[in-house]
């Protein structure tokens, strides 16, 4: 007994001794796994909800209901362009004696090629609606619209707004899958969303993420009315996905995809959408009026710092106020006086400029509005009536149309046929040249042709109005004079 009691002591020292120099001379790596794995080892705790597994965020409901929604959109423009070609001189004399003159330059001949782009847009009507960003379809001559069913439609443009880019288009087609909209103020940031569209001509990609800001202003619109308020969220959208779907967990329209921030020109980690509300009240515009009908408080507006809290005597430091009431507007008439802070509209809390705009982006010329303010460190509340550019409360039929009155012009269009012998892309022709502001600001003659308004490339009269529904302030026009060289400027002052 004595003899096995000293085998089994000696067999358990030399375990011992033998695991300790296996952990002395374990690697380091496989002691790290060591502790990893006890670290992983299950626990337990007396609260039994500790570690009770969340309910796993399902997108399959949502993506399956905005899939079949968004569109493919394919815009194609037609571009003239001259082609220069040369003429090697042939002289058999010259040739003789060595003699080369190199070469000339031919008659230039115009060469029509055709620019493709590709983008989404998105179904909201059962009978064909369609609405995209504007830079998606600008300048196209023909647009082509399939759907996630491989259908292919010919697609017409309804109208535009290049101050939200937001545009509407037209399909024949009947009961179409359709997306509806939900009310984008109600969003909240860290909600979950999904992107659909068709980046890099990939159909029908779905993207998640989260809502990481609203009211967003990233300065990339650069119409004079501009109105950016973008919600930003990090769901990946690339080239392609701009007229998209931005979607909540229950497949409704919150947004359309229309930017992205990025050093490179691909997705690197944050994108942006035109908010639903924006957009829904730019579309029914558009479908109903043929013109947004966008309303005005009549003031130029500041926001508020450290230093212009000191000065107007309160204590916060974020929000707006107002810098100058406009005479005549909605404001004056309303008793909104300089140096008001303005805090809500309709009980929605106003802190940027950008939140101010989308929410007046809502309604139209005669509607009324409650504004919250702080004026002289009192709360207090006033009705306004909103007006249009105008200064009415009536609706604007087409304020393209009214520019061009006070401009006092008549233009026409140019024919392929005129395009093409003046080897243009673009442009109208100025009729005639009646009383009104052009006539006295400029030396306008009568023939000019017009080919950018405002930078803005001038393909028809239909696009010329629209330019001029978005401008304020000023108006610059370039173009040209058949048979004299050189390109003409003339900028004109609008009295809107």
């Amino acid at each position: 007994m004595k003899k096995i009691s000293y085998l089994v002591l000696a067999a358990i020292m030399g375990g011992a001794i033998a695991s300790g120099f296996n952990y002395l001379l374990l690697p380091k790596a496989q002691t790290q796994n060591l502790v990893q794995e006890t670290a992983n080892m299950p626990v337990q705790t007396t609260s039994s909800n500790v570690f009770m597994a969340s309910e796993a965020v399902d997108f399959r409901d949502a993506a399956e209901k905005s899939v079949h929604a968004v569109v493919h959109i394919k815009s194609a423009a037609i571009v003239n362009k001259l082609i220069y070609g040369y003429r090697k001189y042939y002289d058999p004399l010259e040739e003789l004696l060595g003699i080369d003159r190199g070469y000339y330059l031919r008659e230039p001949q115009n060469k029509q090629e055709t620019q493709l782009s590709t983008g989404s847009g998105v179904i909201i009507s059962a009978d064909g609606y369609i609405v995209t960003n504007n830079h998606v379809i600008e300048d196209a001559d023909e647009l082509e619209v399939v759907t996630n069913h491989n259908q292919i439609f010919k697609a017409t443009v309804i109208g535009t707004d290049p101050s939200t880019d937001i545009a509407v288009l037209k399909i024949e087609g009947k009961n179409m899958p359709y997306l509806e909209f939900t009310n984008s103020d109600n969003i909240s940031i860290g909600e979950w969303v999904l992107a659909v569209g068709n980046p890099f001509n990939l159909s029908s990609t779905v993207t998640a993420g989260i809502v990481s800001a609203k009211a967003r202003n990233i300065n990339i619109l650069k119409e004079r009315t501009a109105i950016e308020s973008f919600i930003q969220t990090d769901a990946a959208v690339n080239p392609g996905n701009s007229g998209g779907a931005l979607v909540n967990l229950e497949g409704k329209l919150i947004g359309i995809n229309t930017a992205i921030a990025s050093p490179t020109g691909a997705f690197a980690g944050y994108s942006f959408a035109v908010p639903s509300n924006m957009v829904q009240k730019v579309a029914e515009d558009l479908i109903k009026f043929g013109v947004v009908q966008r309303a005005f408080l009549g003031i130029q507006l500041g926001e508020i710092n450290a230093d212009v809290a000191k000065e107007l005597g309160v204590e916060i430091t974020q929000g707006i106020y107002i810098e100058e009431v406009l005479s005549g507007g909605a404001a004056e008439v309303s008793g909104l006086k300089k140096k008001d802070i303005i805090t809500k509209i309709n009980n929605t809390e106003i802190k940027t400029q950008a939140q101010l705009l989308e929410k007046l982006s809502s309604f139209r010329p005669g509607d009324n509005i409650n504004i919250s303010i702080i004026r002289n460190a009192n709360a207090m509340s006033l009705e306004v009536k909103l007006r249009n550019s105008q200064g009415t409360t009536e609706i604007v039929k087409n304020e393209g149309e009214y520019i061009l009155q006070q401009l006092g012009l008549e233009i026409e269009e140019l024919s392929n046929e005129e395009k093409a012998k003046y080897s243009i892309n673009s442009g109208v022709v100025v009729k005639k040249i009646g009383t009104g502001l052009v006539q006295k600001s400029t030396k306008m003659k009568e023939g000019f042709i017009i080919l950018t308004a405002n930078g803005k490339s001038v393909k028809n009269e239909k696009q010329f109005l629209d330019i001029l529904n978005n401008s304020a302030g000023g108006l610059l026009l370039e173009g040209y004079y058949p048979g004299y060289y050189g390109k003409y400027y003339y900028a004109v002052e609008l009295k809107k």
